[in-house]
């Protein structure tokens, strides 16, 4: 008896594993159907780039935003301290893009229990634009991210969005698998 039941309620559970697969196929199908706004617009961005240490690939990570093919932008990165280790690595690719608007804050120690949403905060009170795009340290992006997000928001209606990414999987197994979940479950 006990095994009858055990293998309905697996039954259950794989059945609705593979719905919400089904589901999440469909929606991701239909977001990337949808066009993009005919609107252009060069409103400024501003970039919100919380980070702690060195996570593998950030400077290439980095430098994706500072190429960005947008005309109005500036990047605001927040660490505890100077410190930190990616501080160096952001100082380097300052100078490297002087062109490119900067600001580094070092926000300390947070008083708040979650650091990252204290970076934010700091960040965002900093911003010289109303339109924020925050990313975390490990994104990658192409040269069009900025252009893409500005025409969704020419859309009035729309006051905030996601984008969805594929993760890049790292030389482990475990890596491989963790971006296998990712890219199959993330849209």
């Amino acid at each position: 008896m006990l095994t009858t039941i055990s293998a309905v309620i697996l039954g259950a559970l794989l059945l609705g594993s593979w719905v919400y697969c089904v589901l999440t196929g469909l929606a991701a199908r239909r977001y990337l159907a949808q066009p993009l706004p005919d609107r252009e617009t060069q409103e400024p961005i501003s970039i919100l780039k919380p980070l702690a240490g060195l996570d593998e690939g950030l400077e290439a990570n980095l430098r994706s935003f500072f190429t960005q093919d947008y005309p109005a932008f500036e990047i605001l990165f927040a660490m505890r301290t100077a410190a930190d280790p990616a501080h160096a690595l952001v100082k380097r690719l300052q100078a490297e893009y002087p062109h490119i608007p900067t600001q580094l804050i070092l926000v300390g120690e947070p008083p708040w229990p979650n650091a990252k949403s204290w970076s934010l905060h700091q960040m965002q009170q900093q911003a010289r634009h109303s339109l924020l795009v925050m990313s975390d340290s490990d994104i990658r992006v192409d040269a069009r991210m900025l252009q893409t997000l500005a025409r969704e928001f020419a859309d009035p209606k729309l006051a905030v969005t996601t984008c969805p990414y594929r993760a890049v999987p790292g030389p482990s197994f475990w890596s491989k698998l963790e971006a296998i979940g990712m890219n199959t479950e993330f849209l």
